[in-house]
Formats: C-alpha cells, structure tokens, sequence
C-alpha cells in the first residue's frame, strides 16, 4: 500500500495533468477571451458573407495561413450549401415534387456544385489573426452579398430546366425562384 506522501503526490500530479489539459493552467482560457469578436461569433452581414476558421502548420506561417484561408473559405462554401438547401426545400415544398426525390437531389447537387464554385471566386481573405497560446493562425473570409442572389436564380434556371418539368411546373419553379429572392434581398 502506497504511503500517505505518495497518495499526495500522485493526487497532486493527476490534478495538475487535469488542469494543464483543461488550460486553466496555460493560459489558453485567457488567449480564448483575448480573441477577436470576428472570431466568435458570425460576421455577416447585408453587405457580405464572413466566415472564420483556424489553421496550424509545422512548416511555419506561411502554410498555416494557407490552410486557414483554405479553411475560412469551405466555411463559406457550408454557409452557400444552405442556401441551395433552403431554396431547394422550397421547391419541393411549392411544387409538390417529393414524389421525385432523386430529381430533386440531382438538382441541388447540380446547383450546390455550379453555384459554390462561382461564388467563391469572388471570396477574399480580409483578417488574420496569429492565437499565441495554441499556435494558431485564424484568416476571415469574406464574400460580397452583391449578386450572390442573381447568380444562384440564374443558376438554378439552368438547372430546373434541363430537368424537363412540364411549362407549369417550370413557370411556378421560376416564380418560387423569384420570391426567395424576394425575400432574401428584404433581409
């Protein structure tokens, strides 16, 4: 049976173990309040879609904001994912086309894939930030709002009408387009 001295020290080594991985003793809970508000919370706005995401490299600064402007960009991509996805339910919801769901899913892969990958090339990264405590580089992407909406119209358009829906089905798709639009610019 181990003696009351080594109970203690191993007592007082499991606890500094827990607190060095919790960061209460490296400091890493003070570098989280020390981060920028861009950071933590969304940046978006009427005027431009931002999104955040951190990057760490072995091989220095340089690849380490790379990987976070990669990685600020994705976040935009999941962000313009949604919005086929939201206009997408739309459609089905209005058109009644569950009963073809694999048309469905065909089209917002289709407009998902077109869509994001024009948009993103109007994307930029405006903010760095170097995180001392956990060696972190942190970029922020930005992408003007100005013609997101029109791209995606025009996108789904020439999406909605190689699916070959009937003149009514393709007239009320265009209508439905139009009201997202609608609602999305009175933001």
């Amino acid at each position: 049976m181990p003696s009351p001295i080594t109970r203690s020290l191993t007592l007082a080594a499991a606890l500094a173990a827990a607190a060095l991985s919790a960061g209460t003793l490296s400091g890493c809970g003070a570098c989280q309040a020390d981060r920028p508000a861009w950071i933590m919370a969304d940046a978006s706005d009427d005027d431009a879609l931002r999104a955040a995401a951190p990057g760490r490299s072995a091989g220095g600064e340089g690849i380490a904001r790379e990987k976070a402007g990669g990685a600020a960009r994705a976040e935009l991509g999941r962000a313009l994912e949604i919005e086929v996805s939201d206009l997408s339910d739309r459609l089905v919801k209005d058109l009644d086309l569950s009963a073809g769901l694999d048309v469905v899913t065909d089209f917002t892969r289709s407009v998902r894939r077109q869509y994001s990958s024009q948009a993103l090339r109007g994307s930029r990264i405006v903010k760095y930030w170097n995180e001392p405590c956990a060696d972190n580089v942190w970029a922020q992407a930005e992408l003007p709002r100005s013609g997101l909406d029109a791209l995606l119209a025009g996108t789904a358009r020439e999406q909605l009408e190689r699916l070959r829906l009937s003149e009514e089905q393709l007239e009320k798709a265009l209508e439905v387009i139009e009201a997202v639009r609608a609602d999305r610019s009175g933001r």
